[in-house]
């Protein structure tokens, strides 16, 4: 497996039960990615370990896997607090007008005459609306993703044009 093509999509949080089960925390709650009989990566001293994901059940909030051939407490104890990766190829289809935040993540921000203002660190969620975070002069600025501020995500050079951007940045 291409450790570039593996995503990062939770992590284990803790131990649910005595027969193996394990709490998951998703990055994205409404992630269908995870599903039973899908194989995930962990990653453990910088190599990517893959198992099978035997089971998921629960809710968002309380969202539960089953790894095969784990059945007991102590056999998925080493897995607490590891990071959950996924193939991108795992990922459901998507309309050709929508992307995963994961594929604009590192694009270069630019204003709309092409001065450059740093990088996308993410995209949050905060009460409801999407929020661009992006990495400048060692600050964070945070810029609501709606048409008046942002312009276009150019996929093909990497690169997200946003209006007005001074305007939210403090000097």
């Amino acid at each position: 497996m291409n450790n570039k093509s593996l995503v990062p999509i939770g992590s284990i949080v803790k131990h649910h039960g005595l027969k193996g089960d394990l709490k998951v925390f998703l990055y994205n709650e409404d992630s269908e990615t995870l599903v039973s009989g899908i194989t995930f990566w962990i990653k453990d001293n910088n190599e990517f370990v893959p198992f099978n994901l035997e089971l998921t059940k629960g809710s968002k909030s309380n969202f539960l896997i089953k790894i095969k051939d784990l059945d007991n407490r102590e056999s998925c104890s080493f897995l607490l607090k590891k990071e959950i990766y996924v193939s991108r190829s795992n990922f459901p289809d998507i309309n050709e007008d929508e992307f995963y935040i994961n594929d604009v993540i590192g694009f270069d921000v630019q204003n709309e005459t092409g001065k450059a203002y740093g990088f996308l660190k993410d995209i949050l969620l905060i009460a409801s609306r999407e929020i661009l975070l992006v990495e400048y002069q060692d600050k964070e600025i945070m810029i609501p993703n709606v048409e008046d501020f942002v312009k276009l995500f150019d996929f093909e050079n990497k690169i997200v044009i946003i209006n007005n951007l001074e305007q939210f940045i403090e000097y």
